[in-house]
């Protein structure tokens, strides 16, 4: 129904990938994507077919690799097209914050072994589910009191850490959504 298109932009490579991904959430496209079968097979790499996993299985994937130490490269240009419709699997929010954090807690409470901490780790990462659940609403302008005061929480009893996450989380999507976004 709606005609506009956009250019979407994935990455950065960064060091320590993997627990940037971790704490980041997934910024790689599946469909956008090569890897050597070599460094699959080496490492033991599968795609996981796990019921919990449905719609972020892909993002498991990508987790395994970088925490196996694979090298990422982005290269942006256009080369294929991608079609959202409101009845995909990971168009459902609720479905897809699900499968998003049974990948999160299977790596972060099973597999990653840079922090002790796992449950200030976990935190990290639910903030940015919510965050992510967050700028989805305000995009939908389906802005729930309960889903402010999930986030105004967080930020209160976590000044510093907030300030920082918030700028880069939210102010830096907003300002994409809103500014940077490119229609053809």
């Amino acid at each position: 129904k709606n005609k506009n298109k956009k250019i979407a932009r994935y990455g950065p490579f960064k060091k320590n990938f993997y627990k940037y991904l971790l704490e980041s959430g997934n910024c790689l496209s599946t469909s956008g994507s090569v890897v050597k079968k070599s460094f699959l097979e080496e490492n033991k790499i599968d795609f996981s077919e796990r019921k919990d996993f449905i719609t972020a299985e892909d993002y498991d994937f990508f987790l395994k690799i970088a925490e196996k130490n694979g090298i990422f490269f982005f290269l942006h240009l256009p080369l294929g097209e991608h079609l959202f419709h409101d009845r995909s699997a990971s168009s459902n929010f609720i479905e897809h914050k699900k499968s998003w954090k049974a990948v999160l807690e299977h790596h972060v409470f099973k597999v990653q072994k840079f922090d002790y901490n796992k449950k200030k780790i976990m935190n990290k990462c639910n903030l940015n589910i919510t965050i992510m659940e967050f700028i989805i609403k305000l995009k939908n302008k389906e802005i729930s009191f309960n889903l402010y005061k999930k986030i105004f929480t967080f930020l209160f009893f976590n000044p510093i850490f907030s300030f920082i996450f918030v700028y880069k989380k939210i102010i830096r999507k907003i300002v994409q959504i809103y500014s940077s976004v490119k229609y053809v």
